[in-house]
């Protein structure tokens, strides 16, 4: 076993990988293992993300740590890491392979040592105490990790993320930064593609050409990681639209197939997840124009849902084309037309929360308008959705009643 001298510095290894410690204490460091924190299965993204950042917020300090090699099973998990590192000024080292569309990101941000072993890397910042968490996440550095992540896919659930972290970071104009880059980068290669599988993250960053900012990572600089591609990709591309209701402000993302200029439909409306993957499964949806799941936003759920379950069920029922509007998150590669993030969600009586089965719904994608059949009187003498009570703990009663909007990150105000 390797000898830790007294001068070594002390290294958080939040991972899985059982070698990591050795490898830390074998570039001279100390690794100090921090406990994953526990949190119920039932809470929806961002509530997790917030209650490991908190967790974390607590636990480094007190554990002397001087830097953070951290790993994550979800993108939630990599992205309360992240907060947290950003809180409290460390420097901090992705171990998280650049395979997943937000850990794709996570590298763009620079946190990831892409030519260097990550023990290494947490080693040496450590003892240079730079650069940390903070410095990195500025302004180009966030450009690049939502071009990144959203070319591979990425969809809503990385902006979400990235929108609380930029403001964590005090990242100024974040909000604008998303309406202006994510319509303009559409989804050009699937993670699962045999295209990805050759050229990998120094093939997207690539793809990214001059939009690419040259910025600082915490083994050199970004655009020394690009690499040419061997061909090019053929997957379908996806394109994500902001779209808003001009008399109520209400405002939703919508990924489609790029050249889809409208969806539109007659609603069939359900206040859970659960109720409409029960629905899915029951049949008779196959004709339904959209399918509104409301209920799961931040306040909602709470702590924004991913509606992972109705999308394995859409699959599994064998259903094609269909179109779902929620306030939750979409679930990356899910099939159909996803118009989600609709905010303010029906929990903060969010139009979405007026909705009735029969109403007719336009989105329009190219002039960005959500047009429907009721007018606002009607809208206003319909009862309002009323949600329910969190019953796993009072962090969540606490976060369902000051969390944030969705395209704000999801965090407590």
């Amino acid at each position: 076993m390797t000898e830790i001298s007294s001068d070594s510095p002390r290294i958080g290894v939040l991972s899985a990988d059982l070698d990591l410690p050795e490898r830390v204490r074998e570039a001279g460091g100390e690794a100090v293992e921090v406990p994953v924190p526990e949190f119920y299965e039932e809470w929806g993204v961002a509530l997790v993300r917030e209650w490991i950042s908190d967790r974390l917020e607590v636990s480094l300090p007190f554990l002397g740590v001087e830097a953070l090699a951290f790993d994550g099973d979800s993108p939630e998990e990599l992205a309360g890491a992240v907060v947290a590192a950003i809180r409290l000024g460390l420097p901090a080292v992705s171990l998280a392979k650049p395979e997943t569309p937000f850990a794709i990101a996570v590298a763009a941000l620079g946190l990831c040592a892409l030519d260097e072993d990550p023990a290494e890397a947490a080693v040496r910042l450590a003892r240079d105490a730079e650069p940390d968490a903070r410095s990195l996440a500025e302004n180009f550095s966030f450009a690049n990790a939502l071009r990144a992540g959203l070319t591979v896919g990425g969809g809503p659930e990385v902006m979400v993320h990235l929108a609380a972290i930029a403001k964590e970071a005090d990242v100024v104009g974040f909000d604008q930064m998303l309406r202006v880059l994510a319509p303009e980068t559409p989804a050009a290669a699937s993670v699962f593609s045999e295209w990805f599988e050759e050229n990998g993250l120094p093939g997207v960053l690539n793809l990214l050409g001059d939009d690419l900012h040259d910025t600082r990572t915490v083994s050199g600089t970004l655009k020394s990681h690009a690499r040419a591609a061997e061909s090019e990709s053929s997957d379908e591309r996806l394109k994500l639209s902001f779209i808003k209701a001009r008399t109520s402000g209400a405002e939703a993302v919508c990924l489609a197939p790029e050249g889809r200029s409208a969806v539109e439909g007659a609603c069939r409306v359900f206040d859970s997840e659960a109720e409409a993957v029960e629905a899915v499964f029951g049949g008779g949806l196959e004709d339904v124009g959209i399918l509104v799941v409301r209920g799961c936003g931040p306040r909602g759920y709470p702590g924004l849902c991913r509606l992972d379950e109705l999308a394995h069920a859409i699959e599994e029922a064998g259903i094609e084309g269909m179109s779902i509007l929620t306030d939750g998150v979409a679930p990356e590669e899910a099939p159909g037309v996803w118009i989600s993030l609709f905010s303010p969600e029906a929990a903060s009586r969010g139009i979405v929360g007026r909705l009735e089965h029969g109403d007719f719904l336009r989105f329009d994608l190219e002039d960005g308008r959500i047009l429907t059949s009721v007018g606002a009187r009607d809208f206003a003498k319909r009862k309002r959705f009323k949600p329910a009570t969190p019953e796993t703990s009072a962090y969540a009663a606490r976060y369902a009643k000051s969390a944030d909007t969705a395209l704000n990150g999801a965090s407590f105000r």
